[in-house]
């Protein structure tokens, strides 16, 4: 597989990961939506480790929003707004040490 095609099936799969069309897929790597639908099968070794790589990335860019959201809630003057935050921190800090 050539470089290009490696790039264009990364994408792919970024963006199948984040629950875009096939639609949305083929104009982005410039393909048509019937050659795109095939990459899965034609490569499937290629396919199932970007997938997962792309799932990875996705779960920690999430997580770290998530964070950084009840961060900034526990930083509230609102105390309806700030105890839920810190609860959630709190049990996201000892999952982290378990």
């Amino acid at each position: 597989m050539t470089r290009y095609m490696w790039r264009r099936l990364a994408r792919a799969v970024a963006m199948r990961v984040r629950a875009m069309s096939w639609v949305e897929v083929a104009k982005e790597v410039k393909s048509r939506v019937e050659v795109c639908r095939r990459w899965p099968d034609r490569y499937p070794a290629e396919w199932r480790a970007l997938t997962d790589e792309a799932r990875r990335m996705a779960w920690e860019e999430t997580n770290a929003e998530a964070l950084w959201v009840l961060t900034r809630m526990a930083r509230t003057g609102d105390p309806k707004k700030r105890a839920p935050a810190e609860k959630l921190l709190r049990r996201y800090g000892e999952r982290l040490r378990s």
